[in-house]
């Protein structure tokens, strides 16, 4: 596997830890930094914004440790890759 795609890989698995981190920390209602930066209510899925992101961020951090153990992307590093713009452009396009 090419070196930019392994570290492509790798910066999908480490926002994906800091992520899901995050997310559990604003479930158990812990205010830090980790929790307020770049945060914003959302009015679409109200108090189910913290748990509506878990699924796909435990779906990204294995599919980036498959990936990363195996050398090589095939369907699952594909799926890694292209539900997290498709994500965040929801995430940015919904009220």
């Amino acid at each position: 596997m090419n070196t930019w795609l392994k570290i492509i890989f790798v910066f999908v698995l480490v926002f994906s830890v800091y992520h899901l981190f995050r997310d559990i920390l604003q479930i158990l209602e812990v205010e830090n930094i980790l929790t307020n930066v770049f945060h914003w209510q959302h009015t679409w899925c109200g108090a189910y914004c913290n748990y509506v992101s878990l699924p796909p961020e435990i779906g990204a951090i294995v599919g980036s440790v498959i990936v990363l153990r195996r050398d090589r992307i095939g369907i699952i590093g594909i799926l890694t890759l292209v539900f997290p713009p498709i994500l965040l452009l929801l995430t940015l396009l919904l009220p």
